[in-house]
């Protein structure tokens, strides 16, 4: 089997992140078999928020300030995404794949997705709890538009001490899928555009230093071969890729202009 493909990107270009998670998507459409892995920050903080939300009541854009706004191509609920937290990303095509972890229903991924997760918390001295069952209120239309991701619980998330630390949202194509989510190690810092009667509690943690986010990032390369069974190979990015990602990149920003004109008139 094929050695599944690890790229680290340590506080990034909020527009390049969901760009790059893109093109992650779009590269294992085209290469059956392909696995490919993720682990991400932000600088500055955004707030992204879900293919199939509203715009409009999704998040407060008369309280968003300076802070970037992206929709994100998962589903799932707006989110803001601070400079300590920690992101993933797993892309793969499933298509002659010989890891049958990753091969079969949504239900199915997403459960092992979750379960190499939740070794990942144990490495980091986390007691992990996957949970069982949505919560209610995720099927309640008003909530789902207008409540911050975290602010409920979703099947197959990952629960720490009562307080949910991983938020994951997935898009699939064919045999193809990206999952992506957020890492709250240091506790949820809160945004003005999301809280909307929501209340989160503040982290008082710092920005992570480079050292120790490239411990993190090692014990999460080890945590996913381990629980997934492949090799993860750390890689890099040819000129013609980042190219296609830097084109991306200013599609979104261009696109998330647009919107706050749209919403501000």
């Amino acid at each position: 089997m094929k050695p599944a493909l690890f790229y680290v990107h340590n506080a990034a270009d909020p527009y390049f992140n969901m760009a790059f998670d893109e093109w992650l998507l779009s590269r294992v459409l085209n290469e059956p078999g392909l696995v490919c892995l993720r682990l991400y920050r932000w600088r500055p903080g955004a707030i992204t928020f879900g293919y199939n939300q509203r715009q409009e009541t999704a998040l407060d854009f008369s309280r968003v300030g300076d802070t970037p706004v992206i929709r994100r191509l998962t589903g799932g609920r707006a989110i803001y995404h601070d400079p300590s937290e920690y992101t993933y990303a797993v892309a793969l095509n499933s298509a002659g794949l010989e890891n049958d972890m990753l091969v079969g229903s949504l239900s199915a991924t997403s459960r092992a997705l979750a379960g190499a997760l939740a070794l990942f918390l144990n490495m980091l001295g986390f007691e992990a709890e996957l949970v069982r069952q949505s919560s209610r209120e995720n099927a309640r239309p008003d909530f789902f538009h207008k409540a911050p991701c975290f602010a409920s619980r979703a099947k197959y998330e990952l629960v720490s001490e009562n307080r949910k630390i991983i938020a994951s949202a997935q898009k699939r194509l064919g045999t193809s899928l990206l999952q992506h989510g957020s890492v709250k190690l240091n506790g949820l810092v809160s945004h003005p555009a999301l809280n909307d009667g929501w209340l989160c509690p503040v982290s008082d943690k710092q920005t992570i230093v480079n050292k120790e986010f490239n411990e993190i990032a090692e014990i999460f390369r080890k945590a996913m071969a381990s629980f997934l069974k492949f090799d993860v190979v750390a890689v890099d990015n040819s000129p013609e890729e980042l190219e296609k990602i830097k084109k991306r990149c200013i599609f979104l920003k261009k696109n998330n202009l647009i919107q706050r004109r749209i919403l501000n008139k």
